[in-house]
């Protein structure tokens, strides 16, 4: 997909198409894979809100999210599902992280991300 080089219209197309939300999520993570972390809110906070519902997993009966919980996740997170996303600059996350407590409806992560204590590991000296 990123042989086609998409230009600024249909990727558009893709994020704003209206048969179904995985085409749209396809665009979102085209746009995670390939752009320029400082160029990801420009591109995602028009739907950092969307509430268009989504089954990202391929199982049946799995649980949906909606579009914006996707974009969210997507910013936030080095991984989706077991793929490793590009790493995003600590200062540029910090950006967003600021942006999307100004905008998101979501109340689950209304404070940073912080960084988890390291603790010895389990074996050494026992």
């Amino acid at each position: 997909m990123f042989l086609m080089r998409l230009s600024l219209k249909q990727m558009k197309v893709l994020l704003n198409h209206q048969d179904s939300p995985y085409i749209r999520a396809l665009g979102f993570l085209y746009l995670r894979y390939g752009l320029n972390p400082r160029e990801f809110w420009s591109w995602f906070k028009d739907y950092v809100n969307d509430e268009e519902e989504i089954v990202p997993r391929s199982n049946p009966g799995g649980s949906s999210i909606t579009i914006g919980r996707l974009v969210r996740d997507l910013m936030r997170n080095t991984k989706f599902y077991d793929t490793m996303l590009p790493r995003v600059p600590a200062t540029v996350m910090q950006e967003l992280e600021k942006n999307l407590r100004e905008t998101s409806k979501d109340n689950d992560r209304s404070e940073p991300r912080r960084k988890r204590s390291r603790s010895p590991a389990r074996g050494r000296n026992e």
